[in-house]
This record gives C-alpha cells, structure tokens and sequence, in this order.
C-alpha cells in the first residue's frame, strides 16, 4: 500500500510514498512535547544544507514528528541519510528513544507483544491487549450505536403507523356520527307507534353496527401510512379502535340529539347529556350504557375476525427473531 515502516536504531518509523515524488517520513516520538529538546536535535541540519533533501513540510504532534519529502526514487537514500543524521542528534543530545503505545501511554518494551495499527492514518505500534482492549470497547460501542438505530428507526416506523391509525380513527369517528344522524332522522320521521314501535327499538341501535368495520378501517390506516410491522402494530390498532369507538359512539349519540331538540346548542346538549348519565335517571343512563357495551363488543368482534387470519398472525410473528440465554 505504498507503506514501508518497522523499528529502525530503536526508533518506530514509517515512509510513505504516494503519487509522485512525494515521500512522508514519520518517527514515533514524544520529543515534540518539547519544542526546545526539538530545536536541539534539529540543529545538526544548518541552513545551508537543509535544501539538498527537498523537505517540503514537517508535522508536529505529541506521539510522533512528520516531514514531507519531494525526492524522486534515485534520490532516496537522502532520507535515509537524513534519519541517520536525526538518530545520532537525538542521542548525542543524551535523549533515550522511547516507543509510547498510543492507548495507554506506557512505554513499549522489547519483551512486550506488540501489533501495528494505523491510527489516524499514522502507523504506529501497541501492545496486543491494549489493541484488544480497544477493539472490544469498540464492538460495544458500535452495538450500542446500532441498538439505538434501532430505537430511532422503530419508534419512527411506529410514528407513521400512529399517525395513520389516528387519521383513520377519525374517519371512522366521522362515520359513526353521520350514522347516527341518520338513524337519529329516520326514527324523527316515523311514527313509534303500532307496527313500527318494534322497527324503531331495533333500527335505533343500527349505528353501533359500522363497529364492526373499526378493526379492518383503522387497520388499514396503519399500513397506508407504513407503520413498523410487529406486535405493537397490534396493540396500537387495538387501543385505536377502542379509544374511536368510545367517542365515536358518545359524540355521534349527542350530536344525534340536535335533530330532536333544535333549539339547543351542541355544547349544550352535550352539558345535559353528562348530567343525564350522572344524574337520576337510571332509563336514560342505562340506555345510554347499552350503546357503548355494544358499540364496543361489534368493535372486539371485529379485531377478532381481523387479528385471527393466518396472514396477520405471520406478519406479527414475522419480527420476534429472538436468541433465548
């Protein structure tokens, strides 16, 4: 990979040589913690000699000293002969080398194992367990990452699904009041009397019929709008459906009431129809309790008919994918 690197005089070096006559020699040292100890080694090049190696540039970092070289291939024993000269500075000015691992800052001994590892785009040795170490705090992190990827992404797929289940609740809110308008319209103008009393007791509950088409229309809401497939799709359409079919049926059985008392205001009306309940008229209370039981017993039976199909059991089952410790 156009890299050359290794321990050379009890110094960890590396050149690397890219496109051109571009040369990088990099010496890992922690000499450049000291720009003063530096400018003493680098003293033995004079000015008048530092042109001849065609050093473009020099990097200074706490772990290690850079210089960039422009030498094509025949001139290359100049670097060497430039590190040679650095080597003998380095020592004379009584400088022991040492080779630090970029983890834990320890010094790096002869005995100690040891693996190459680019760091940062710098090669530079580590001891193995540092490395190691390294790597598995690495992999957690990564789970970590992806776990909460995973979260973010759920919770926005679930999102989408809520959002759709509550547009579609809504519409079937809608559909419930326009029923019971119009049963509410139909019982105003046929007579209760003789033949059609028992016509009128039935028909008066036909509203809570559409409950039956809660599960399937809200259902269908939640993957319109590409909710996250799995069991919480379940459990959301069901409180969806449970939550609509309740203010569904209560505000279409108030609303239905403006047809019969006209002269009142919808809030108002709303405002009797509580202190009815509350209050001490157990006919209309109870009345009005066989609406909601019922409403909600054609919406169970409807997530029954839709949940029990073989496609929607293997579509939630699809996501549990699970290893069991």
């Amino acid at each position: 990979y156009g890299y050359m690197y290794g321990k050379y005089r009890n110094f960890y070096i590396s050149l690397k040589e890219t496109l051109g006559s571009t040369k990088i020699l990099t010496i890992i040292t922690d000499i450049c913690k000291n720009v003063e100890d530096l400018k003493k080694v680098l003293a033995v090049f004079s000015e008048e000699e530092l042109p001849r190696y065609c050093i473009t540039g020099m990097k200074r970092e706490e772990k290690y000293l850079q210089f960039t070289f422009e030498l094509n291939n025949d001139k290359s024993s100049l670097i060497v002969e430039f590190l040679n000269k650095f080597i003998d500075s380095y020592n004379e000015n009584g400088f022991e080398p040492e080779i630090l691992c970029p983890i834990c800052g320890e010094k790096i001994k002869p005995e100690d194992e040891t693996v190459v590892v680019d760091v940062a785009g710098i090669l530079s040795p580590m001891h193995s367990t540092c490395y190691e170490n390294k790597m598995k705090e690495r992999e957690e992190k990564q789970k970590e990452k992806k776990a909460r990827k995973q979260v973010k992404e759920s919770l926005a797929g679930y999102g989408k699904g809520i959002l759709g289940t509550i547009i579609f609740s809504l519409i079937y809110i809608a559909i419930l009041i326009v029923a019971f308008f119009f049963v509410q319209f139909i019982l105003n103008n046929t007579s209760s009397d003789g033949e059609y009393s028992n016509f009128a007791t039935i028909f008066q509950y036909f509203p809570v019929l559409i409950a039956l088409f809660a599960c399937p229309l809200i259902y269908k809401g939640y993957d319109v709008f590409k909710g996250k497939q799995g069991t919480q799709k379940y459990i959301i359409i069901l409180w969806g459906v449970i939550i609509s079919t309740l203010l569904g049926t209560f505000f279409g059985f108030v609303a239905s009431l403006l047809i019969i008392t006209k002269d009142l205001s919808f809030v108002r009306i709303l405002s009797l129809v509580l202190e009815l309940i509350k209050g001490s008229y157990p006919q209309f209370r109870w009345g009005f309790y066989v609406y909601i039981v019922v409403a909600l017993g054609f919406s169970f039976l409807s997530m029954l008919f839709k949940f029990s199909g073989k496609d929607e059991m293997a579509e939630a089952n699809s996501e549990t994918f699970e290893k069991l410790d």
